[in-house]
């Protein structure tokens, strides 16, 4: 329901004010957001990741029935990880996923990245990543069974989110290192919870250590190009 305010929001992030000029027209700035603009639609999306924003009203957790046998799923559908019944965690994941894509969409990082190096008062991405570690892997596990699981459900997606932003090969390499340094500094952290029984940490430590070994498998990637010399035309 919420994605399209979802995809305008994050714009602002990274964002630039500008506008296209006629011919003759007076030349207008290129301008960042201001950065309390872009504080204020980081903590916006970021909350959006709380397990209670995405939870399901308690009214409407059993009033979505299977569908009849001759109704087969389509688009249209949650995808369910229950069979026939509906997969209340399904949602939660769907909007999760729909704010990961925008937080660390490799351009948006590197956008931020370069507005930060010219005016610190911006946003920088490690800040970013920061507070996104602190609603999901760092923060407390909610009493709430539900909330727990949805909680659970998110930290997954934040970790495939950093193993494919860590592997994209269309970004700069400063920007894939961002979700390589965190992914080792989030081992870290595993480590002590797998050590007092964290079945979810035991897991995921181990999801990483093989990532880990398969990214230093990989070859280097070749330095990008510069754009054409003479002769040119």
């Amino acid at each position: 329901m919420h994605r399209y305010q979802i995809e305008a929001v994050a714009k602002l992030l990274g964002g630039l004010n500008y506008d296209y000029r006629f011919r003759g027209d007076s030349p207008s700035p290129v301008v960042p957001v201001a950065a309390a603009t872009q504080n204020e639609a980081m903590d916006s999306l970021l909350s959006l990741l709380q397990a209670l924003n995405l939870a399901l009203p308690e009214n409407l957790r059993y009033l979505i029935p299977p569908p009849p046998a001759e109704y087969a799923r389509n688009r249209e559908n949650f995808p369910s990880a229950t069979g026939v019944a509906f997969d209340h965690l399904a949602p939660a994941r769907a909007g999760a996923d729909l704010v990961l894509q925008e937080l660390l969409q490799a351009q948006r990082l590197t956008r931020l990245a370069e507005q930060h190096a010219l005016d610190t008062n911006q946003p920088s991405p490690a800040q970013l990543l920061s507070n996104l570690m602190a609603i999901s892997w760092q923060a407390k596990t909610p009493s709430d069974a539900y909330l727990a699981a949805i909680r659970s459900e998110v930290n997954w997606l934040v970790l495939r989110h950093l193993m494919a932003l860590a592997t994209d090969s269309s970004s700069i390499d400063s920007t894939r290192a961002l979700g390589l340094a965190q992914i080792i500094e989030l081992e870290d952290t595993l480590k002590t919870r797998a050590k007092r029984g964290d079945q979810q940490a035991i897991a995921a430590l181990q999801e990483i250590r093989v990532f880990l070994d398969r990214s230093n498998s990989e070859p280097a990637k070749a330095p990008d190009p510069a754009p054409p010399g003479s002769p040119i035309g």
